[in-house]
């Protein structure tokens, strides 16, 4: 059975502003060590093999991949030692499932690619935290419909093997989990128009007023 618990707030030992993404669940006993999140970001999802790593542009070569767009928000969890990746990444793959997830890819170890930690390195949080522990290494890209929204989620669970960062030092073989959620929808906008009142308002009081969205003819 899945061991998850299933609170959305942030709780005492999760790093400040980190909370789970909405409607998400976290394996028991992990907390989040680094989040990152953006209102509107371009995300390429992995739904093939990673076929090379460009170390000098840090870009991946996919077999598949979906270009995706929407909210971005990703987390890095630190589990409690005693589970294996393949425990942690059974109970996600799981609820996702069961929550109407579609998987649309999933491998694991080297048979992702032997420079998928690159992947996750290079691109959101963790650094050589996710970068270093290939051979453990879970993944799997998945996406749901859901009230006018589709949802895409990119997940990377490892057995720490090596790596360096500043603040946080697993142990050897402790699971880490990269989640990532991109919530495609409608995208806010957030043009203004400038009123004739707001025009002499500015004037007015500053000397000027930007003005924005006036387009004009070719040469005009």
């Amino acid at each position: 059975g899945a061991i998850f618990i299933g609170h959305t707030t942030a709780r005492a030992a999760d790093a400040p502003g980190c909370v789970d993404p909405t409607g998400f669940k976290r394996f028991e006993g992990s907390h989040i060590v680094l989040c990152n999140k953006k209102d509107f970001a371009e995300y390429t999802l992995q739904t093939g093999k990673l076929k090379a790593w460009n170390y000098t542009t840090k870009k991946p070569e996919f077999e598949g991949k979906e270009e995706t767009e929407g909210k971005l928000a990703q987390s890095l969890y630190l589990v409690q030692p005693g589970p294996s990746s393949a425990e942690v990444f059974r109970n996600y793959k799981t609820d996702l499932t069961q929550r109407g997830f579609s998987i649309l890819y999933e491998g694991k170890g080297l048979d992702i690619g032997a420079d998928q930690g690159r992947v996750f390195e290079s691109n959101g949080p963790g650094g050589q935290l996710v970068g270093y522990s290939p051979n453990a290494a879970r993944y799997l890209a998945a996406q749901k419909d859901e009230n006018g929204q589709r949802l895409f989620v990119s997940l990377y669970v490892i057995e720490f093997e090596g790596g360096f960062h500043g603040k946080i030092t697993p142990a050897k073989g402790q699971v880490l989990v990269r989640l990532d959620v991109v919530t495609a929808g409608e995208i806010k906008d957030r043009l203004v128009i400038v009123t004739a009142p707001e025009i002499k308002a500015g004037l007015g009081s500053k000397g000027k007023v930007v003005i924005y969205g006036i387009l004009f003819d070719f040469n005009k």
